[in-house]
């Protein structure tokens, strides 16, 4: 099947909430906004509490326009990134012709020497591992602007189909070819000094823990979150009384996903020079945008690969979660996971989570 030709969709029995039955939360509903529609220069609201609909926007129905202008979508809605745009954005900071050449923009997969060792399966399980240690969910994200930078065709070349991605990605398919990237720079003497690399390594994992400490005060303080993570099995939890306990704290971790894509994308602008501390512009590459409903039409021709790379993954780390936590749990397979979930956030993996936060924890 090539990257242009729709996939067929199983119908109804995705995730989410379809996109025109979203209400708003203000004294009077927004109309919902037709995003393909939107400027995004014309986009710019106060941020507020994070939540499915909006993301960190203000208003309900109107989501973040997921991408820089950098990107362009196709009619098939696949996307991708046109490096020869960012000379054309005169917010983003000037790069010379020889320095976009030494840019990752676009990620050189194709060197054998390099996609040997980025794919290695013990670097491959250290870094699954770490993405389970982080807290985050295996969710679905809009296509980050910087994941499509990192995956487009290289200045000049026109794309071919490995470089139009679908408009959405689960967030652990994201996070881990972030890991592989922050690995290629971390070594990558072209870009920056030894010196410079270790201290914007150092800051990142700063940025990345802090996340995770605030995420579990968040957890701990709440006297809801902890008694559905003191529940005493998967089948006890889903209980209809945690309804929206299971709706919060998926929200909770949703945000953390969020936030914690947004840290790693900052160290890897850092390691190839870019700060968007110090250039603020350069923010408007990272992920900041509405959970995308699954139900949406510009996700439907997707649907079938998503569902099925969906439970794949879960199954994987809620897998991967008892494991670590080292309890005579049944290991949950493809067919075994139980797939109820919030906006396609997994209620199995958000309990096994709030779990491992509060067991520490004295009754």
């Amino acid at each position: 099947m090539s990257a242009a030709e729709p996939m067929e969709t199983e119908g109804g029995d995705f995730f989410g909430q379809p996109e025109n039955t979203v209400q708003s939360d203000l004294d009077v509903p927004e109309p919902m906004a037709d995003i393909d529609a939107i400027d995004p220069a014309t986009v710019r609201q106060p941020k507020t509490r994070f939540t499915f609909e909006r993301g960190y926007r203000k208003e309900s129905g109107h989501p973040k326009f997921p991408w820089h202008r950098l990107v362009k979508q196709r009619a098939d809605h696949l996307i991708t990134a046109e490096l020869a745009r960012w000379s054309e954005c005169d917010e983003l900071p000037t790069l010379s012709t020889k320095r976009m050449k030494s840019m990752p923009f676009a990620f050189p997969w194709d060197i054998k020497e390099i996609k040997d060792e980025l794919e290695h399966p013990e670097k491959l399980q250290e870094w699954n591992d770490m993405i389970c240690m982080s807290n985050v969910v295996p969710m679905l994200i809009y296509t980050p602007t910087l994941f499509a930078l990192l995956m487009s065709a290289p200045s000049g070349r026109q794309p071919t189909d490995a470089n139009w991605l679908p408009p959405v990605l689960l967030s652990t398919t994201v996070l881990r070819k972030y890991m592989q990237i922050m690995h290629f720079l971390s070594i990558n003497k072209s870009l920056l000094t030894v010196f410079r690399r270790r201290d914007v390594l150092a800051s990142g994992g700063r940025m990345f823990a802090k996340r995770i400490d605030m995420l579990s005060n968040v957890v701990l303080q709440n006297r809801q979150f902890v008694e559905l993570a003191r529940c005493e099995s998967i089948e006890q939890a889903l209980e209809p009384r945690f309804e929206q306990v299971f709706y919060e704290l998926a929200e909770l971790f949703a945000s953390h996903t969020y936030t914690y894509i947004k840290a790693v994308e900052v160290t890897i602008l850092r390691l190839c020079n870019l700060d968007p501390d110090e250039t603020k512009p350069l923010e408007s590459l990272l992920l900041e945008s509405a959970v995308p409903d699954p139900q949406a039409e510009r996700i439907n021709p997707f649907s079938e690969r998503l569902l099925g790379d969906w439970r794949k993954h879960n199954a994987g780390y809620v897998n991967r979660l008892y494991q670590l936590r080292k309890q005579p749990l049944p290991v949950a397979s493809e067919e075994r996971l139980h797939s109820d979930n919030v906006r396609s956030v997994n209620k199995e993996a958000v309990w096994l989570l709030a779990k491992r936060l509060v067991d520490e924890v004295p009754v």
